[in-house]
């Protein structure tokens, strides 16, 4: 009997000794954590050579366990990362570059970021500068042959094409706000949307070399005489060069946005895990986090339009004087809603703060379908038409639609969201209480036997 245990003994660390060896030889494609147990349990693989390498790739796992699934999902989850992981390998080289140092990639996005937006800025800021002065130059010439028509569209010519410089530069900030954002909250879906906000400042520099030189044809069919300079030079090289720019920094994303994107993914799965559960949740918030942010630059872009038109006095022609007053107090607490409300409401997760949050967004949204139609139908004066061809009607027309659309996708996600971890939390109460009986009856019954016998 001892000569059977002590080769039982003898096999097994035999069989010890090989998965060791085999580990170690195999340390690159191991997944940094293993599973002990029926739970979930994480606890550190033995590594045979600890480099500084490993330092940095060395993962703190955070239980975030559910009790309904007692961690046999994240294990599953780690075991389809552990697989993804061995397919890796045969990726180029600079994708293996970031499985070995993820921090590297959101280190080149977050410079790539910076880059962009104090170039854009520099740019568009030069190119508001210029044509700030030019357009006094141009009032300033102003002689008997010219019409009151002819002034009055090419100042809003020149408005507009101020009033558009100013969004772009707010839609750099707010695009560097959205990658800083997603960098320290791994939220994948506003890395996405800070990608997609690219075509805003790519619209923008094509529509803005066409209405430069718009502008510039404008002058010199009502000031013959009038010369340009070399404020025509620079003004088309601003131009040109803000969309070169553009152009440029898209194909960088388009270079480096799966390295970011992967460190962000890996980032997440360090902080969560593979819990199926969890990591839908937290999706669920981060989309939600996007639709605020994005909802909060619509509404600064309507109400900066909308309060461009009330300062210039197109408004005064196009809506009534009451409705001026209510559409202002309207955008105001649009912008209330959500910079505070819905800060406030993901912070706390309170039901009150989502029906405040809801009901405001569909007051908003009533107030811009209202706005929109009211444009699209009140527009019948001759003052009006002059200001309908230079772009400034229709892009608020469209700024309402998109605002209202916004508030109408997010207001509904965030009650849909609340009400769905509401209904989750009841029944996990419900089956812990059922569980719990049934552990209690099967206890009572075991005594009772017990006793009996």
């Amino acid at each position: 009997m001892d000569s059977h245990y002590g080769s039982l003994r003898d096999h097994s660390l035999r069989s010890m000794r090989s998965v060791l060896a085999e580990g170690g030889g195999r340390r690159g494609s191991q997944s940094p954590v293993t599973t002990v147990g029926d739970y979930g349990t994480t606890a550190p693989r033995i590594k045979p050579s600890h480099t500084a390498e490993d330092d940095q790739e060395e993962i703190v796992m955070e239980d975030f366990r559910d009790d309904s699934t007692m961690g046999r999902s994240t294990t599953i989850g780690r075991r389809q990362l552990e697989q993804s992981d061995n397919n890796w390998r045969f990726w180029p080289a600079i994708v293996r570059l970031w499985r070995k140092k993820p921090r590297l990639w959101l280190r080149i996005g977050f410079w790539v970021a910076i880059t962009q937006t104090l170039l854009m800025m520099i740019l568009s800021g030069a190119s508001l500068a210029l044509n700030s002065r030019l357009i006094v130059r141009v009032t300033s010439a102003y002689d008997d042959t010219v019409t009151e028509d002819a002034k009055m569209s090419m100042e809003y010519s020149f408005l507009v094409l101020r009033l558009y410089e100013i969004i772009v530069f707010m839609a750099m900030i707010f695009q560097l706000n959205l990658f800083i954002r997603a960098s320290e909250e791994s939220n994948r879906t506003e890395l996405l949307a800070a990608a997609a906000f690219m075509i805003i400042p790519f619209c923008f520099g094509a529509f803005h070399v066409v209405q430069q030189l718009q502008v510039f044809r404008r002058i010199a069919r009502t000031l013959p005489d009038f010369k340009l300079g070399a404020n025509y030079t620079v003004a088309l090289f601003l131009a040109y060069a803000l969309f070169v720019a553009t152009c440029l920094f898209i194909l960088i994303w388009a270079a480096i946005g799966t390295g970011v994107y992967g460190g962000l993914r890996w980032n997440l799965y360090k902080r969560v895990g593979a819990d199926t559960r969890t990591r839908r949740r937290i999706g669920r918030r981060h989309i939600l986090q996007l639709f605020t942010s994005i909802g909060t630059f619509f509404i600064f872009g309507f109400t900066l339009q909308f309060y461009f038109l009330a300062l210039t006095g197109l408004a005064a022609t196009l809506v009534p004087p009451f409705f001026l007053t209510l559409g202002g107090l309207m955008l105001l607490g649009g912008i209330f809603l959500f910079v505070f409300v819905a800060r406030q409401m993901m912070k706390e997760s309170s039901p009150a703060l989502v029906a405040l949050f809801g009901y405001g967004c569909m007051a908003e949204v009533l107030f811009c379908l209202y706005f929109a139609n009211g444009l699209w139908v009140d527009v019948a004066t001759d003052q009006s038409a002059a200001f309908q061809g230079s772009g400034i009607v229709t892009s608020l027309r469209v700024s309402a639609v998109i605002t209202g659309s916004t508030f109408l996708v997010t207001g509904g996600f965030a009650v849909f969201i609340t009400f769905d971890e509401m209904r989750e939390k009841v029944i996990n109460v419900g089956s812990r209480s059922i569980s719990s009986s049934g552990s209690s009856s099967s206890i009572s019954s075991l005594i009772s036997h017990h006793s009996a016998g």
